[in-house]
This record gives C-alpha cells, structure tokens and sequence, in this order.
C-alpha cells in the first residue's frame, strides 16, 4: 500500500458525497469504512487516509454505483455498555473551550446523522483497534472462529480489567493479594513487588473472566464499529504531511452515534 498523501481541509467542500465499505482484516473480522467522496471525471475518490484499518477508496465511475450501508448496533448489553461509560459532558464543555476539532466533526456528524444525539465514548478507536487486531474475536481462512492466542487473551483481560477496575476487591481472596503487593510496593521496588501484583492482577482477571466477561459487549461494537477518515482545519504536528489528517470513529444506535477522534502525531 502506498503512503498517504496529504490532507487539505480547504477541499473538504469537494468531497460531497459519501460511500461505505466493509474493510476485511487480517484477523478475519469487518470493519466499516465510512468514506467523503469527490467526484472527478473518470473517478470516485475519497479523502486520503492515514489510519491502519482502511485506506483510500478510488474507482471509475462507470457502472458504479455509490452507497451508504452502515451497522446499527442493536445488542442490549452493548448498548447498556456504552450508555453507562460515555463522557455525556464532554462535548458540550470542549465546545465551550472552542475545540475546533469537536465542533468540525460535531458539524460533519450534524450533518450526515440529524436526528441521532451525538456522544464521546472515550478509547472507542482503542477498542475497535483491538477489535480489529483480532483481540476478542478471528476467524481462519474459512470463517471459523479460531481458538484465541495468549496475547490475544492478554488483551482482552487488558480491556476487561480497565472496564471493572474496581470489581473484586469484595472478593477475599483477591483483597488479600491486593493488600500484599500494597505493602510490598510502599517498602520495595522490583521483582518482588511486580511479582505480589501479578499474583493479584491474575487472580482478579481470572475472577472477571468467570463472572463479568465482556467479550460479547466487545464483539457486538467492533461489528457496528465505523471509521470515517477526515481533515481537520487545526494542525496536529505542525507542517507535518499528516498534520491535517484524522478519524472520526463511532458506533451507531438507534439514537446515538457514540464517537471519538483520532489525530496522527
């Protein structure tokens, strides 16, 4: 693939059109990919993109046909999920710091969903990233779901563990472990106290993994998951090629589009 080009927003308003394609992974799972589009005269192109899980879309336009199919999640613990971690403030109050980058996408979002409220979901390119790495969920060649490596269950307990950080200090046996590497790690640094909190860290996930999995939860929003590449007016690395480049990632409900942006430094 080649390296991305430079993104000027002061052409965004030629890209006034929008086409959606299913991205394959490597780790045999889809991915939406939400694309702007201009229309030259032999070409549909979209924005350039500097994301790892898409890239541009370019094709004649003769005998094609545009168009917009994008997943609406619909599975009620995921939707609970993301209802109960959202940042619901966290727009309104970046708008009131005139965060240029907020109001654009609010802007495009406004635009392209009218009717949908819209709410920042801190790390969700974080876990659709994971997703897509094939942390919670692959599939072989023949799309059978293939059992998960060690690194892959690493991260899942990572993701689940960050969701349930304060879940299983009620238990004793995982309090007990907490409190030793607490006075470990105030008296002594190094492999003793490392080894005082792995001993708790595994024996907390071991406990998540049995009665708080949220695999499921993490599955459903990487399948409803969608990234859109876009310019944004204010420079992330100034005069950098990319300094221009973003995503906005996000995923749809019946009434919300919960997203969060990227910007490349």
């Amino acid at each position: 693939m080649a390296r991305p080009k430079r993104v000027y927003p002061n052409r965004l308003p030629d890209y006034k059109l929008l086409h959606s394609e299913k991205i394959k992974m490597r780790s045999g799972v889809y991915l939406t990919a939400l694309y702007i589009v201009k229309k030259t005269a032999q070409y549909f192109i979209s924005l350039e993109c500097w994301a790892s899980c898409c890239g541009i879309f370019k094709t004649k336009i003769k005998n094609f046909k545009l168009r917009v199919d994008l997943p609406t999640l619909t599975d009620e613990n995921a939707i609970k999920f993301l209802k109960e971690e959202c940042w619901l403030d966290w727009v309104d109050r970046e708008l009131k710091d005139n965060n240029t980058v907020i109001k654009e996408a609010l802007e495009f979002l406004d635009k392209t969903f009218p009717n949908k409220k819209k709410v920042f979901f801190y790390e969700l390119r974080s876990l659709l990233s994971a997703y897509c790495f094939g942390s919670f969920i692959r599939y072989d060649e023949n799309g059978n779901v293939e059992k998960r490596s060690e690194h892959d269950l690493t991260q899942l307990k990572y993701y689940i563990n960050k969701y349930h950080f304060n879940t299983g200090l009620e238990i004793p046996k995982i309090k007990k472990l907490y409190n030793a590497f607490h006075k470990l790690v105030d008296k002594v640094k190094g492999k003793e106290s490392d080894a005082a909190y792995k001993k708790y860290y595994d024996a907390k996930c071991e406990y998540l993994m049995q009665h708080h999995d949220l695999s499921n939860v993490f599955i459903k929003i990487g399948e409803s998951g969608i990234v859109c590449p876009y310019a944004f007016s204010d420079p992330s690395v100034k005069g950098s090629v990319y300094e221009h480049a973003g995503e906005i990632y996000m995923v749809m409900t019946g009434d919300t589009i919960y997203f969060e942006i990227e910007r490349h430094y």
